[in-house]
């Protein structure tokens, strides 16, 4: 388990800590679903990058 620490100002900590919005479980949420969006664009780049400049085939 890690750690983390970050600063935010006040009024918005506040709304956040009272939505439930700093619990433990909906933070890890967040970063999964960051992460997975993150890897779905990495993707999505490659996929267009290949597309502009195939690869020529390794048989023929």
């Amino acid at each position: 388990m890690t750690t983390v620490q970050f600063e935010l100002p006040d009024a918005p900590a506040q709304q956040a800590r009272n939505a439930g919005l700093l619990s433990p479980s909906r933070l890890e949420q967040w970063l999964r679903e960051q992460l997975r969006q993150e890897a779905v664009e990495r993707m999505a780049q490659a996929r267009t990058k290949l597309a502009a400049d195939p690869i020529a085939p390794m048989t023929t």
